[in-house]
């Protein structure tokens, strides 16, 4: 199946919320985006630490997320 930019978008809001209803996950979220995957698109979610398992899902309407921790993201200087 093949994933357009806009039904990644709407995964990415779901994402959002999904996440948002978890204080833990919430607490070491770093960014929600969407990347490309091949022709297609995915929901990419950083964490700055990892997390327990929390049965999160690998897609979501059709839409892989990948979770990746990434560690914390600060401002970079020049």
């Amino acid at each position: 199946m093949s994933v357009s930019l806009d039904q990644a978008r709407v995964a990415k809001l779901k994402v959002r919320d999904l996440v948002s209803a978890s204080v833990s996950l919430q607490r070491a979220l770093a960014g929600i985006g969407i990347a490309r995957v091949g022709d297609d698109y995915a929901v990419k979610v950083n964490f700055s630490e990892p997390i327990e398992n929390k049965d999160l899902p690998t897609s979501l309407d059709g839409v892989p997320i990948e979770f990746e921790t990434v560690g914390a993201i600060r401002k970079r200087l020049a």
